[in-house]
């Protein structure tokens, strides 16, 4: 606690400045009336100021109770016929596995032969994978590290900027303008809020423990899904709570680019702004295969897909009125077999190499 005190007196001006720029974005993006403001918003000019030099700044540990807000969210969404409803998914969760192998082997054939990056942080750069792992495994097997970090987090700001503004040019999508359901902070039962907060917290240790990948997220979400199915909390989380939680997931993206200095980053960025469209494109392609093959809706299966963060894609869904608990188990699925798979493949496609 005095660390976390003694952080924030130290960095205090900069994190000043973040918020406010995060606000300020968020209320411009909400009166334009696009999807997803407190989340869109935020990034969107906290990330063009921490690229133009400016020092943009939160306390890491700000990002977990504000997911833990979220996956409380989506407890109270998840429907009583989950189980049957994930056999009828089969078909669509195999189809992210596939999509995952064809697009490592696309993306990573491009980063070599255009990009002209060697071969390991081709691979770990291309996987649509999770940032931390991704950046981890690739530096433990001799990639660059530095490279890897700064195109799957370039890759996570497009599809989260993109996304949501295209369901609205394209698909017809009006946003309500509320943050979550619409609820208002009179309307939570205080019962509610100790028990919803003890179900979090429990639900996020327990997720933790038994490694549950993105355990603040997954964790509260099946606590509180279990509450909420058996009766025990009935109340929606308030817009104000849901806004702050999106605000603040929306600048913890956008300040992975503070100190980044454009000129020697130049070649990345570029690369992999290329690469984040591919991927987004096979997503898309992806997406509609599936729909013509299983009759499932293509705007689900979209951000099933889609090569975000678990949490932002579900908040994306969320808004968009889409299962999220459809969006998070394919999610799951795509982070589960990219993790396990990736450090198989890349000992056996390297395994030549080393031999001579």
């Amino acid at each position: 606690m005095i660390n976390a005190v003694t952080e924030i007196q130290e960095n205090g001006r900069a994190l000043a400045l973040t918020l406010a720029l995060g606000l300020a974005g968020a209320l411009v993006f909400v009166n334009l009336r696009l999807p997803l403001p407190w989340v869109t918003g935020p990034l969107f000019s906290v990330a063009i100021v921490g690229l133009l030099g400016w020092k943009v700044w939160i306390p890491k540990w700000f990002r977990s109770p504000m997911v833990m807000v979220i996956g409380a969210l989506f407890g109270m969404r998840v429907s009583k016929d989950l189980m049957s409803q994930i056999v009828d998914w089969l078909p669509s969760m195999v189809g992210v596995c596939a999509y995952v192998m064809f697009t490592a082997t696309v993306l990573t054939a491009y980063l070599v032969y255009v990009g002209k990056y060697d071969f390991k942080t081709a691979f770990f750069s291309g996987a649509p994978g999770g940032i931390i792992p991704m950046t981890l495994l690739g530096e433990a097997y001799g990639a660059d590290a530095r490279a890897i970090a700064l195109i799957q987090s370039l890759r996570l700001i497009l599809t989260v900027l993109t996304i949501p503004i295209a369901f609205r040019l394209f698909a017809g999508y009006e946003p309500s303008g509320n943050a979550g359901t619409g609820a208002d902070l009179a309307s939570f039962a205080p019962i509610d809020i100790p028990i919803m907060l003890a179900a979090a917290m429990a639900g996020s240790y327990a997720a933790k423990f038994l490694r549950i990948p993105t355990p603040q997220l997954m964790g509260p979400m099946i606590v509180v899904a279990a509450l909420n199915l058996g009766g025990v909390v009935e109340s929606e989380i308030p817009d104000p709570v849901v806004a702050l939680a999106q605000l603040i997931i929306g600048i913890n993206v956008a300040i992975r680019f503070d100190g980044v200095k454009f000129k020697t980053i130049r070649h990345d960025l570029i690369q992999g702004a290329i690469l984040s469209v591919m991927m987004i494109a096979l997503a898309l392609a992806f997406a509609v295969l599936l729909s013509w093959i299983t009759g499932l809706p293509v705007k689900s299966l979209i951000l099933a897909f889609a090569p975000g963060g678990f949490a932002e894609m579900a908040l994306i869904g969320f808004g968009l009125g889409i299962d999220v608990t459809f969006v998070v188990a394919h999610q799951l699925m795509r982070y589960m077999f990219i993790v396990l798979s990736a450090p198989v493949a890349i000992s056996y496609l390297t395994r030549g190499s080393r031999r001579s």
